[in-house]
């Protein structure tokens, strides 16, 4: 396509004007007006130059401002926010602050997780708040608790900090005992193993998701990649505590869950089966058609959890009530 002399022109100011902001931004000076103007997206510019212009913004002494811009970052969708933090360069302190506005993001809140340029006092301020996907990738980062343990004092906070993660936890203040040169080795195999999954290729995750390991595969199968993703569950290597892991996870796409409950092995697992009713994210049909192989104590606890979608709760309403008349009506007979 020819480049025409007034388009040249054209951008060329629009570059000087972008410039001229961002100046005034950082001295401080830029009126009230603009810094509105800004904090509501209102200006034409592209995602990364906002959100950039929006941190330059984040000690704003105007409520206004403040509140536009933080509406303005949730409003960017989580998908789009995780591919820009992926494929751009922002500072630590730039991730931090988006960090602090996508607390209800899981797809950004991994990303920063995985993102090497993250600070230790940006994972300190997450361990205590992010869900048990991103609990884990913290987790496993060993390098970095062992750098800043105050990590793992935050994550002792985290409610979703479960019996799995506590052991995990355990095995790590364990391993601070090991001699200098093991300790460096399983830090560095840690490490690499997040670090090498950000690069990969599809073709190479999916090979990845059937010969990795566990801690690889907690990864892939949170991939964004519906492929990539239900690779993992073909894996010779995956087991069924492994499986009932994945069951429970709430950041992973439909198809994983309905592969899970696509296999007859698993079905046979009991607490398989009822981690994938209760996960909020099970496709409705795929939780209808299991609520049947509950038994009577989990399907009184479902009836109750306000997390599965209504109409699973009255199926195991009816369901409940029906054994129980059941049982009524064969004790009558044996009276």
């Amino acid at each position: 396509m020819t480049t025409y002399p007034e388009e040249d022109l054209r951008s060329q100011r629009e570059k000087e004007a972008k410039e001229t902001v961002f100046s005034l931004l950082k001295e401080g000076k830029a009126p009230l007006s603009l810094r509105l103007a800004i904090s509501r997206g209102e200006l034409p510019l592209s995602k990364v130059e906002l959100l950039k212009m929006l941190f330059l913004l984040r000690d704003d002494p105007d409520d206004k401002v403040q509140s536009s811009l933080r509406a303005t970052i949730e409003a960017i969708d989580a998908g789009e926010l995780a591919g820009l933090i992926q494929r751009t360069n922002f500072t630590s302190d730039q991730l931090d602050f988006l960090s602090r506005y996508s607390l209800s993001k899981q797809e950004v809140l991994e990303t920063i997780v995985l993102d090497s340029s993250t600070s230790d006092e940006t994972i300190e301020f997450l361990a205590d708040k992010v869900g048990a996907g991103e609990l884990k990738l913290i987790l496993m980062d060993q390098l970095r608790l062992k750098r800043c343990p105050s990590i793992l004092n935050r994550i002792k906070h985290n409610p979703l900090f479960s019996v799995e993660e506590r052991e995990r936890w355990l095995d790590i203040d364990q391993a601070s005992q090991q001699p200098q040169g093991v300790k460096d080795e399983t830090e560095e195999v840690q490490r690499t193993a997040l670090q090498k999954i950000a690069r990969l290729t599809v073709g190479q995750k999916i090979i990845l998701a059937l010969k990795g390991t566990r801690e690889e595969r907690v990864i892939l199968v949170r991939d964004p990649n519906r492929t990539v993703s239900t690779m993992v569950l073909k894996s010779p290597k995956l087991g069924d505590q492994e499986a009932e892991s994945i069951a429970n996870m709430r950041n992973v796409c439909d198809d994983v869950l309905r592969g899970i409950a696509e296999s007859r092995e698993w079905m046979g697992k009991y607490p398989i089966v009822n981690s994938l009713v209760k996960n909020p994210k099970t496709p409705v049909d795929v939780s209808m058609g299991l609520i049947y192989k509950l038994n009577n104590v989990d399907l009184n606890k479902l009836k109750n959890n306000l997390d599965v979608p209504e109409v699973i709760r009255r199926k195991a309403s009816q369901t409940l009530r029906s054994r129980l008349y059941i049982d009524y009506q064969r004790r009558g007979k044996k009276h």
